[in-house]
């Protein structure tokens, strides 16, 4: 990130309302979701694995978040939804790992003594 700041001093012009943006092109605004996609996509093909898209970083991010505990609200407000639902039914996955987890507790909570 503090290499991408330096690269930045380098653009001259930026628009007022990138200035605070740390990925920047030449022209001083936003660098393309596509630009990320290709540069991932290249990487996936290097390694042979199966290409998948900066989106669906974003998704696994907002799923691990929830697993880790934050609060729903929380991560709509860092993922930039307006309504809470977009971000529990279209981002939020459940893994299998986590249906297991949450049925083992509640059979515990039903063992009776």
């Amino acid at each position: 990130m503090k290499d991408q700041k330096e690269k930045n001093k380098k653009i001259k012009v930026i628009p007022m309302e990138f200035s605070e943006y740390i990925f920047l092109c030449r022209k001083g605004t936003p660098i393309k979701n596509s630009t990320y996609d290709t540069a991932l996509f290249k990487i996936c093909d290097k390694v042979g694995m199966k290409r998948f898209s900066m989106h669906v970083l974003r998704h696994t991010f907002a799923t691990r978040c929830i697993e880790a505990g934050m609060k729903p609200k929380t991560l709509q407000i860092l993922l930039g939804h307006s309504n809470i639902g977009i971000t529990m039914n279209l981002y939020v996955h459940t893994t299998e790992e986590e249906k297991q987890k949450e049925i083992e507790l509640v059979a515990e909570a039903l063992k009776v003594i």
